[in-house]
């Protein structure tokens, strides 16, 4: 098995600086077993794993090294970057079991905008 792990700085527009994020977009979810094995490899506060849902948002889940966690913010604005780069698009709706959807706008100027339900 190929994934391709995207390293992001959120928060910031610096190399090196702001909120360090993994990013692994997978075609179908992976075992949770091998998801915290991924999260516990990269070794940073979270890896957020995507994946494409019929409806055409995307479903999220987040790995520290040592646990699933019900949500983290730098790191869906990690994958929200991820994805509009991939797919060419300027929002991103994902659906989080925990916290329901969470919307994501990239702005004309390159910024995004984050909506989240609570």
């Amino acid at each position: 098995m190929q994934l391709t792990i995207h390293q992001i700085d959120a928060f910031t527009n610096e190399l090196f600086k702001g909120n360090y994020a993994a990013v692994i977009d997978v075609e179908a979810w992976l075992s949770d077993e091998l998801m915290l094995k991924i999260g516990a490899e990269n070794n940073v506060s979270e890896t957020a794993f995507t994946c494409k849902q019929a409806d055409g948002s995307f479903a999220i889940r987040w790995f520290s090294p040592l646990m699933e966690i019900d949500f983290c913010g730098h790191a869906t604005l990690a994958a929200a970057y991820v994805l509009c780069e991939q797919h060419d698009v300027s929002q991103v709706r994902f659906q989080a079991a925990a916290v329901g959807e969470l919307i994501i706008n990239k702005n004309a100027d390159g910024s995004f905008a984050m909506t989240f339900p609570k």
